[in-house]
């Protein structure tokens, strides 16, 4: 699930209003927002709801660089395979 709210006056206190706990979201930088001709008075907030973000909470992952890229502990991997079917 992804989103974004473009309107006069929104703030970071909006965003948090929307999400609660899951989810990685932000505010558009107004050098993003030059290029699409918005006024510069309007503000952008998006979020992205994924699979990543639940898994991080599950495993208590802080950075998803830990969950993807080189970094990743192959040991979290092995301890927890992709399908448990009882065993």
């Amino acid at each position: 699930v992804e989103g974004l709210v473009c309107d006069r006056g929104l703030t970071l206190g909006h965003l948090i209003g929307v999400l609660h706990e899951v989810g990685n979201s932000g505010m558009f930088r107004p050098e993003m927002l030059r290029p699409m001709g918005l006024p510069e008075d309007v503000n952008v907030i998006a979020w992205g709801l994924s699979l990543e973000r639940p898994t991080m909470i599950l495993y208590g992952i802080d950075n998803i660089r830990d969950l993807f890229g080189h970094r990743v502990n192959l040991s979290l991997i092995k301890r927890n395979p992709i399908c448990r079917l009882g065993l």
